[in-house]
């Protein structure tokens, strides 16, 4: 099943599901964690939603950019409860950014679907947009104090009675992984 990593880790917590796909958690309590690699959150747009941004607000430079961004945009945003954006409001956080206008959604391949056709400003993993970057679909918008970057990797059931089955899972997958992520 896909779904966020919140979800997944209350399920794995609840004994529902025996290994899940996650963002690395700041507790893993219970659970044990087999990365796979580390990825980058970006905030991206097409070029024609950035410059009728530009023509509304005036900016001219990274500084007043980056205000107007977050004062005018409509941004992309995964739901409240997602381990992702629960990240980003963090970094907001953090950084004294009030985004203003936000549209939740609950996965990320609609979070980069809307990107795409020009709905907004989409927060998305660099990785799983590379080729729309290199085709300029859309545009990785610059940041001052860009994201750190996260680890993805499995989670599952520290304990003793993980099924054969996960543990034959993981142990293939250490023998045979390719870097997914870099």
């Amino acid at each position: 099943e896909t779904q966020s990593s919140y979800q997944n880790l209350k399920l794995l917590n609840s004994e529902k599901l025996d290994v899940a796909l996650v963002v690395k958690p700041d507790s893993l309590s219970g659970l044990d964690f087999y990365t796979l690699g580390q990825f980058e959150d970006i905030f991206v747009a097409t070029d024609t939603y950035l410059e009728n941004l530009r023509l509304r607000t005036g900016y001219s430079s990274q500084k007043e950019f980056e205000k107007e961004l977050f004062e005018n945009a409509n941004f992309l945003l995964l739901d409240k409860e997602n381990v992702t954006r629960l990240y980003v409001d963090d970094y907001c956080k953090k950084n004294n950014i009030e985004i203003k206008h936000i549209l939740e959604v609950n996965n990320m391949d609609l979070l980069i679907e809307l990107s795409k056709i020009g709905i907004g400003v989409g927060c998305v993993m660099k990785e799983f947009v590379k080729k729309e970057l290199l085709d300029n679909i859309i545009t990785q918008i610059p940041l001052t104090k860009p994201f750190k970057k996260r680890t993805v990797g499995f989670a599952y059931k520290n304990n003793t009675s993980s099924s054969i089955a996960v543990n034959n899972f993981i142990n293939f997958i250490k023998e045979h992984q390719s870097p997914l992520i870099k």
